[in-house]
């Protein structure tokens, strides 16, 4: 498993960032947010995910941890892969998400999986306050309480 890639920024698009290590060039797809903080520096280091698929082996890379687990707790949720859960990263900093899941703002996460042609569904989003716990230092520090929780949760059943 690969931690990190710490190297020369070779190539940077919006999407993709090719970072050469010890005479290797790693390419990884990234969110609009790690363009954003790795934009215009030589060196760069970027957290990994790796995902390993029969049909493809691809690297994504983040500029920091927070970014990585929100993007590993996106991919738990049935339906959404890892280009879904890359958009919703490149619409919304991590501190964005957490406002979003403690307000209930359904339409924002929609809005966004629509322009995916995706549906992110209710059940989707119980995925991800049933699942806060695990990532309660991801998703921005004790801003989730138990009550926000139970209460958001409750109301996304309610829409089912």
């Amino acid at each position: 498993m690969i931690e990190y890639i710490r190297g020369t920024v070779a190539e940077l698009t919006p999407t993709q960032a090719v970072i050469e290590a010890h005479g290797v060039g790693y390419a990884l797809l990234i969110s609009l947010n790690t363009y954003s903080a790795v934009q215009g520096k030589a060196e760069a280091r970027l957290y990994v995910y790796e995902s390993i698929r029969e049909d493809a082996y691809q690297l994504y890379g983040f500029s920091t941890h927070q970014e990585r687990d929100i993007f590993v707790l996106l991919l738990g949720v049935s339906g959404v892969g890892g280009a879904t859960a890359r958009m919703v990263l490149s619409a919304f900093t991590p501190a964005d998400l957490s406002r979003i899941v403690q307000t209930d703002d359904v339409r924002a996460l929609k809005a966004i999986c629509r322009a995916e042609r995706r549906e992110f569904t209710p059940d989707a989003m119980i995925h991800i306050y049933d699942h806060t716990d695990d990532y309660r230092d991801v998703i921005h520090g004790d801003a989730f309480d138990v009550g926000t929780q139970a209460l958001a949760a409750n109301t996304l059943r309610k829409m089912r």
